[in-house]
């Protein structure tokens, strides 16, 4: 004899059956997991993106002031060179307010073999400036700084996490 769909053997009348304890852990962890995950994620992936943001922006700074420590070194030196050197005198007067005296003509070298005469007095290497931080990370976190995105994600993840308390809580004694 066939089984009416929705019973069994054990289980004629058809009556729901509770779930076994391990089903009940099951589905509570993977619910309240997910729950938590949310939060945690929304909590923490934007506070990451402001500290990796902070960390750029302290490498950045610290690079620009290599660069002026290395300036006031290079002017130091300039300072230093002036009183003894008429030519550097007379080329920094010349860079600095281009001032030509009427007397004189200004040859540019086009030849290879000559260069140009370069003056190492005021000339500094740039510091290395560190690369923006990007990635996945940093995109969420600039997406979950919107306040309804937050409240919305934050809404989800105590809902599962209601939901897998009390749809699998073990069953009460009648």
């Amino acid at each position: 004899m066939a089984h009416l769909p929705g019973t069994s053997p054990e289980n004629p009348e058809g009556h729901a059956v509770p779930p076994s304890k391990f089903e009940r852990l099951v589905g509570f962890s993977v619910l309240c997991g997910l729950g938590l995950g949310i939060l945690a994620a929304v909590v923490l992936i934007p506070v990451c993106a402001r500290v990796r943001t902070a960390e750029y922006q302290f490498a950045s700074l610290e690079a620009e002031i290599a660069d002026a420590k290395s300036m006031v070194v290079a002017n130091n030196r300039l300072m230093e060179a002036i009183p003894v050197d008429d030519v550097l005198v007379k080329r920094f007067a010349r860079t600095q307010s281009q001032w030509i005296p009427f007397d004189e003509a200004i040859s540019i070298s086009t030849n290879p073999d000559r260069p140009a005469v370069r003056t190492q007095i005021i000339s500094i290497t740039p510091h290395r400036r560190p690369v923006k931080p990007d990635g996945w990370i940093m995109r969420v976190g600039q997406k979950l700084e919107a306040p309804s995105k937050r409240r919305g994600l934050l809404l989800l993840g105590g809902i599962a996490m209601l939901v897998g308390t009390f749809l699998f809580a073990p069953p009460r004694a009648v």
